[in-house]
């Protein structure tokens, strides 16, 4: 008499499906990022403001920011504490939205989640995980409230 194996499936298969689950969410957040910077470039848009919520890890870069850009450059930031020199908030890894754009691309296979508003290519929400055996290494942050200058 034969006996038939009825339960206990090998767990390779799951595995197998899992890494190309997560291979294919890597890719996705890459494409979106990508179809971040095309929108963001066809706005056209030198002078703005938004809101970064930044959290997650051990990071200077931490809790509510109003940052205000002209000519592509950070010229006002207010932090948690009050006034925040721009080079010191760029020096703690606050951008301008292009340049966040840029920085996500380039780190894109660390990058776990991606969302962006589809007609300006803002970034509403993003998290990185460089070093996924680490911890408190993570970076992720929402974007609101982004006005452009009139």
């Amino acid at each position: 008499m034969t006996r038939r194996r009825t339960h206990g499936r090998p767990a390779l298969p799951l595995a197998g499906a899992v890494v190309a689950l997560g291979l294919l969410l890597g890719g996705c957040a890459a494409g979106d990022v990508e179809a971040a910077r095309t929108a963001w470039a066809a706005a056209g848009v030198p002078d703005y403001a938004y809101v970064l919520d930044a959290g997650c890890g051990e990071r200077a870069l931490y809790g509510r920011f109003e940052v205000t850009v002209e000519d592509d450059v950070v010229v006002e930031v207010v932090g948690p504490d009050g006034s925040v020199e721009p080079e010191t908030f760029t020096s703690w890894g606050g951008a301008t939205i292009p340049d966040l754009l840029d920085r996500l691309a380039d780190d894109a296979g660390h990058l776990t989640a991606f969302d962006a508003d589809p007609a300006t290519g803002v970034p509403t929400r993003y998290e990185l995980d460089p070093l996924p055996e680490a911890i408190d290494d993570e970076e992720c942050a929402t974007i609101s409230d982004f006005t452009p200058a009139e």
